[in-house]
């Protein structure tokens, strides 16, 4: 798929989520609670994330589909296919030292070289939030429930594999319904209480919000 096909594609698939969702206003919360303001929102969409945050952060994006650029300040978006090309050094001079990654991995067919970009991007102890579906979800088991352009389905212990491996070290980790925040509220209240790798939060949640530290 070209460049301009696969952002034709996203600027569909993207218009379901140009209102705020419950995990990605969950990420915004986590990203306001730390004391790094300069975040890069890959995969940013429309680049509904950096709405959420307050005025005192720095904002930039990236993302197949150039919706971002239309609100984007000069030099704060690059539009990019993770697919064909993962170098962020575009950023390079911009001393971001926060990474969100929400629902993008999944679509990819190298997401440790991503992962690794961002890593390169960032001074060791930056924070990353960043979401994978669980596909050990009970709901999951069923392909038909999967979307088509999901490549990348690891089982929760080889993502966080993954992320050390990239150089990335998990520090948090909250089990997420996806359906509405009070659902999610009290979902998380049980995954605190259980931990999320007790095996009824690994049957039950539909995905997981990592924050992770950059080693």
């Amino acid at each position: 798929m070209s460049l301009s096909a696969g952002a034709d594609y996203w600027k569909e698939e993207g218009a379901r989520y140009r209102t705020a969702h419950a995990r990605l206003r969950l990420s915004a919360r986590w990203l306001i609670s730390l004391p790094q303001r300069r975040v890069l929102d890959i995969g940013c969409a429309s680049a509904v994330l950096g709405q959420l945050l307050p005025g005192d952060f720095a904002y930039f994006g990236s993302d197949i589909t150039n919706d971002a650029a239309r609100t984007l300040a000069p030099g704060h978006f690059l539009q990019r296919d993770f697919n064909r090309n993962q170098d962020l050094s575009y950023f390079s001079g911009q001393s971001i030292d926060a990474i969100h990654i929400g629902g993008v991995l999944e679509y990819l067919h190298a997401p440790q070289v991503l992962l690794s970009e961002a890593r390169r991007l960032v001074p060791a102890g930056s924070p990353l939030v960043v979401s994978i579906i669980n596909f050990e979800a009970r709901y999951y088991a069923d392909d038909s429930r999967h979307h088509a352009g999901w490549v990348f389905k690891p089982r929760f212990d080889e993502f966080l594999k993954l992320l050390q491996a990239s150089g990335w070290r998990h520090d948090r980790v909250r089990p997420f319904l996806g359906r509405g925040e009070l659902m999610n509220a009290w979902f998380g209240l049980w995954g605190r209480a259980l931990g999320w790798n007790h095996p009824w939060m690994r049957r039950k949640a539909l995905q997981f919000v990592i924050l992770a530290r950059a080693i």
